[in-house]
């Protein structure tokens, strides 16, 4: 059966499917929060989150095949470890993944604003994602993060912070990076983005004219 995104998101206030899904959410709530092999679609933490998940947060969690695809999140995913974890379509408004381990997740078509100062991301997708700034501007992106083999087609980097960042091999094609910082991030590898891909920011040296 195919779910409409309201339809995703309206089952959370709904008492039937809480009680399904309880066993999984007061392991979270506990904090043994291993979990594996869950459907988590349509999920909010945050402020608008219903009562039975309004103070859940994903700190330290370990998630192993998790389908958090349309899900609103905002809180803390720091020092998580995701495998395998679907965040296509998501919205993270003002989470943080400082120090996550984040292995083979699809973060396609979402929408992030978020600090992932020292985290790690290999092999994930992140193709027509939308990294956008807070209301102050640069306070969002990361420092320190390590990208390899990730795919960014598509994406767009709009007033984020990458500082001292590393990017490995990764896909950079039609990305755009708009008034981003990017000082002292490294790129290792072939797939260089072009410097026409850049707007009113500095160009770094291992952009390709």
């Amino acid at each position: 059966m195919v779910f409409k995104k309201k339809e995703l998101i309206d089952r959370w206030y709904n008492d039937q499917y809480l009680e399904m899904i309880k066993k999984e959410i007061e392991t979270i709530k506990n904090g043994n929060k291993i979990i594996e092999n869950v459907d988590l679609t349509g999920i909010v933490i945050g402020p608008s989150a219903v009562m039975a998940i309004k103070d859940l947060n994903f700190y330290k969690v370990n998630f192993l095949n998790v389908d958090l695809s349309h899900c609103e999140i905002s809180g803390s995913i720091n020092n998580a470890y995701l495998n395998n974890v679907n965040f296509f379509k998501a919205k993270l408004d003002r989470s943080t993944m400082f120090k996550a381990e984040i292995l083979n997740c699809n973060f396609s078509y979402s929408k992030i604003i978020v600090n992932m100062d020292d985290a790690v991301c290999e092999d994930c997708n992140f193709a027509s994602v939308q990294f956008n700034a807070g209301t102050l501007g640069l306070e969002y992106g990361g420092r320190r993060v390590k990208f390899k083999n990730c795919n960014f087609t598509n994406a767009i980097f709009n007033r984020v912070e990458f500082r001292a960042s590393k990017f490995i091999n990764c896909n950079f094609e039609n990305t755009k990076f708009i008034n981003c910082d990017f000082r002292g991030v490294k790129l290792e590898g072939l797939n260089s983005p072009h410097s026409s891909q850049f707007e009113k920011m500095d160009i770094p040296e291992w952009a390709t004219v």
